[in-house]
């Protein structure tokens, strides 16, 4: 695992680069731009997604799981933006579901 994540240095930092950037951006978001942050969501997490599936794609081992975890990031990211009037709690759950299914598939490579 140390290896790959060493040959792959790159996605990994553009991944870390990317969350910054969502949680600053989310951050410094008034409240009442719920369609700004699902977007923004939305973006980072189609993003993070091909990040994930271009590494799965590249490694033979546990290539599946993290083939999988990119795909369910993909879908978390296109279903955020394409109901702009979702709920701050549907969104949470969004964020939420998507949260334990990616953290729990990258758990599952270790």
């Amino acid at each position: 695992m140390l290896s790959a994540l060493s040959e792959n240095w790159w996605a990994l930092a553009l991944r870390g680069l990317l969350a910054v950037l969502f949680g600053l951006i989310a951050l410094f978001l008034p409240l009442d731009t719920l369609t700004a942050v699902s977007w923004v969501f939305g973006a980072y997490a189609i993003s993070e997604g091909v990040l994930v599936v271009l590494t799965g794609v590249r490694r033979t081992r546990y290539s599946g799981v993290l083939i999988a975890e990119g795909a369910l990031g993909i879908v978390a990211g296109a279903v955020a933006p394409a109901w702009p009037s979702i709920s701050a709690l549907v969104l949470l759950y969004v964020v939420a579901i998507w949260a334990m299914l990616s953290g729990g598939a990258s758990a599952g490579s270790c």
